[in-house]
């Protein structure tokens, strides 16, 4: 493998380095220090082993060590294996004669010598050997620091690592909280939004008396058929609330023309009844998430031929909301019309003969489970039932109304045949202790 110092040519860290020598012949030290005279290293020499251990001792960043094997006193194997605790990375090299080379062998095997260097040598040849281990030196200290600089960074990145994972685990914590009660939010909201709504509408039935359960009815069929032809939820949301306040607008009208049947108004009267999808529509455009809502109370009146009002659309033209609405709408008060058992066969069959005039035709097929579900029980026989008065406090989940629940002052809370679960009859026991609900008719089971 080439070293990559060669390669650069930089060789400016030499510098940095020391060179020990030590022979006890002067001579030799003599001619060993011209031969270095021009490397870039500095070259100290000792003349004995005792004085060489007293030189590596006292010097810094010794990168090799050369000694002469015969030397009185302590020879060179004993002086290299000393030095080994003093500059345990210096690469250690015997100088010796070529006679003595069993004995070298042996001393470089006791003295951790790695190099021998034949007498006489060769100026080119010594210094090459000692460049390479010099670089060698160099590189094993750099090895080793870069080693600690890692070392110290790896830890520093586990300890990052974990802080990290600290951080991001308590952020997550703390996201996934503030997702709950974002959540919590949303549904307090959507719950005071319902809310608002429902207690509109029941305020326009309060004012609309003939029609107190209408809204609901209507509000019913709608989301029913909205979930049958398959429309998104926030659709869905968008017609309920339509739905429920479809008649807002007829709060502008009189008492006199809201106790009268359609068809026989006065030319006033009428004009204040095209008019109430329009007033409807302004009275919630103030409110932007009812914005959407109101532009389907506009147009609830809409025919499929044409004829409707306020803007006389027409077909699709018409909002698929407001063509919805049209046709529940049409449905309960159909059904109101009805008496007896099959009310709702002949209900429906009254309405299919305006398809393609009143409403889509293709809405027919919707609303026919819906006007079951919401209306077989208008239809029961009265002594069909086992019908008897409880009190709000023994209401229990199950038990269906017989008759529409009104509370003390009028307003209506619940419409006939709604059954009862949990949290409808939490919330009549709640309003009870407001406004005292009157006699509540209630059934548990019929018949046959």
């Amino acid at each position: 493998m080439s070293n990559p110092l060669e390669e650069t040519g930089d060789s400016s860290f030499m510098s940095q380095y020391t060179v020990v020598m030590v022979d006890d012949e002067q001579n030799i030290l003599q001619s060993l220090k011209r031969c270095f005279r021009r490397e870039q290293y500095t070259v100290v020499c000792a003349g004995s082993g005792a004085e060489g251990l007293k030189l590596v001792a006292a010097t810094t960043n010794i990168a090799v060590i050369i000694s002469d094997q015969r030397m009185p006193e302590m020879n060179g194997s004993e002086f290299l294996t000393r030095t080994r605790e003093l500059a345990p990375n210096a690469t250690r090299m015997l100088l010796t004669g070529y006679s003595d080379m069993e004995t070298t062998v042996a001393a470089m095997n006791e003295g951790g010598a790695t190099h021998y260097i034949g007498k006489p040598w060769e100026d080119s040849a010594l210094l090459q050997t000692v460049r390479d281990c010099v670089r060698h030196y160099h590189l094993t200290i750099e090895n080793r620091r870069q080693q600690e600089i890692i070392n110290q960074q790896n830890e520093e990145l586990l300890s990052w690592n974990q802080n990290l994972k600290d951080r991001v685990m308590a952020q997550t914590v703390q996201i996934r909280k503030q997702i709950d009660d974002l959540r919590a939010l949303n549904l307090c909201q959507q719950d005071t939004f319902h809310g608002m709504v429902e207690s509109l509408a029941a305020l326009v039935e309060l004012r609309v008396q003939k029609s107190r359960h209408h809204s609901a009815a209507t509000a019913a069929l709608s989301v029913a058929m909205a979930e049958s032809l398959g429309l998104p939820e926030h659709e869905r949301e968008t017609i309920r609330t339509a739905a429920l306040l479809h008649d807002i607008g007829k709060n502008a009208m009189s008492d006199s023309a809201l106790a009268s049947d359609d068809g026989s108004f006065s030319d006033e009267q009428l004009l204040k009844y095209r008019a109430h999808p329009v007033l409807g529509q302004t009275a919630l455009d103030s409110i932007v998430a009812m914005r959407p809502a109101g532009v389907l109370i506009r147009h609830h009146h809409e025919r499929y031929d044409g004829t409707g009002f306020p803007d006389g659309l027409a077909g699709d033209a018409i909002p698929i909301g407001s063509a919805i609405i049209a046709l529940a709408d049409l449905c309960d008060r159909e059904m109101s019309r009805q008496v007896g058992s099959n009310g709702v066969e002949r209900a429906l069959g009254t309405i299919a003969k305006q398809a393609g005039k009143a409403f889509l035709p293709s809405l027919l097929p919707h609303l026919t489970a819906p006007a079951h579900a919401l209306f077989d029980h208008r239809f029961e026989l009265h002594d069909e039932l086992l019908e008897h008065e409880v009190a709000p406090i023994k209401l229990t989940s199950g038990m269906m109304l017989t008759r529409d629940l009104f509370s003390r002052s009028g307003l209506l809370l619940l419409q006939a045949w709604t059954e009862l679960d949990e949290a409808k009859v939490i919330a009549l026991q709640r309003i009870f202790t407001i406004d005292p609900i009157g006699t509540i008719h209630v059934t548990t089971r019929r018949k046959g």
